[in-house]
C-alpha cells in the first residue's frame, strides 16, 4: 500500500469540510487508482485526521474492506472533529 505524499494536499486538519474532504478524495483517487474507494476514504482520513480515523479501524463502519461504508464512516469522523472544534473554540 503507498503513502499518501504530503506533497499532494496542501491542508491544516482544522481548516477541513466534510465538503472539502471529498475534493481531496477525488484528488487521492486520480493518483492512486488501484486503491478502491474505501481504501482511498481510509487513507485520506488517517492521513488527515489520524486519531480519529484508527478509533474506527477495524470497526463495523471502517470503509477500508467495504466501500459501502464510505459515507458512515466519513459522517461519524466528521461528527467528532466538529466536537473537538468546537471545545477547541473553531467552530
Amino acid at each position: 500500500m503507498e503513502p499518501i505524499e504530503e506533497h499532494q494536499i496542501y491542508v491544516h486538519p482544522h481548516h477541513v469540510l466534510k465538503k472539502d474532504f471529498y475534493v481531496y478524495l477525488d484528488t487521492v483517487l486520480d493518483d492512486y487508482p488501484k486503491w478502491r474507494k474505501g481504501q482511498a476514504v481510509f487513507n485520506l482520513m488517517y492521513y488527515m485526521f489520524p486519531e480519529i480515523a484508527n478509533k474506527y479501524r477495524g470497526s463495523d463502519i471502517d470503509p477500508f474492506h467495504n466501500d459501502e461504508n464510505c459515507e458512515k464512516f466519513v459522517n461519524v469522523c466528521f461528527e467528532e472533529i466538529e466536537k473537538v472544534r468546537t471545545q477547541d473554540g473553531d467552530s
